[in-house]
């Protein structure tokens, strides 16, 4: 095997990691930074852990845990001692799985639940406002169902086209942002206001169509 690797006088860095390697000692994980120690690699360690152990307790010393994660602070005050591993410092952050807003997968947390919720309140108006004035052209201008969807959406279309853009665009600009709540927000209703435009639009004439002949239907 050796005969395949770089040699430590060459390259001491790269001898070693392909050492591990190919010997089976350990490999990358999923997580960056992170290795997973094999069995045998894992062997070596338990040796090392025992020698070490047995010389620090000749000297009367004592084993003692400490938390794997420290605060960010801690790690700030002593920043001088740390000087050229700042940028391989990894951070962790908050983060709650149960109440995880998850569209992709399907499922969807309890703030996300209200934020839709709004987010409906919010483009309902729009559909109401086409309603109402389709209503008012076919009900007290007696003008058929075709001239009234062209007159509900001459009245009301541009402004709801409008509306729905300069809506969609802030709701996007506050989806960039690091807060996560901020973030759930922006994206739901953003996709939400778009979503409700494209139904007004392409699905609301042909459920208008549906109803009226249904109600004409029942009268007659």
């Amino acid at each position: 095997m050796g005969k395949h690797l770089t040699s430590r006088e060459q390259d001491y860095s790269k001898w070693y990691n392909e050492l591990v390697v190919k010997a089976d000692l350990a490999q990358t994980s999923a997580v960056r930074g992170a290795m997973v120690i094999k069995p045998y690699g894992f062997a070596i360690w338990e040796r090392i852990q025992a020698d070490l152990d047995k010389r620090f307790k000749e000297t009367g010393h004592m084993n003692a845990y400490f938390p794997l994660f420290i605060p960010k602070s801690y790690f700030s005050k002593e920043a001088s001692h740390v000087e050229g591993f700042a940028k391989e410092c990894a951070v962790v952050t908050h983060y709650r799985l149960m109440d995880d807003p998850t569209i992709i997968s399907g499922t969807v947390g309890f703030s996300i639940a209200i934020v839709g919720a709004v987010a409906i309140g919010l483009v309902i108006d729009d559909t109401v406002h086409l309603i109402s004035k389709f209503m008012q052209a076919y009900r007290h201008k007696g003008k058929s169902f075709h001239d009234s969807i062209l007159y509900a959406y001459d009245v009301a279309g541009a402004a709801i086209f409008a509306t729905t853009i300069i809506l969609s665009a802030g709701f996007a600009l506050l989806a960039t942002s690091a807060f996560k709540p901020n973030t759930d927000m922006g994206l739901v209703t953003g996709i939400a206001i778009l979503l409700a435009m494209f139904i007004n639009f392409l699905v609301l004439p042909t459920l208008l169509s549906f109803l009226i002949n249904k109600h004409k239907g029942q009268i007659s």
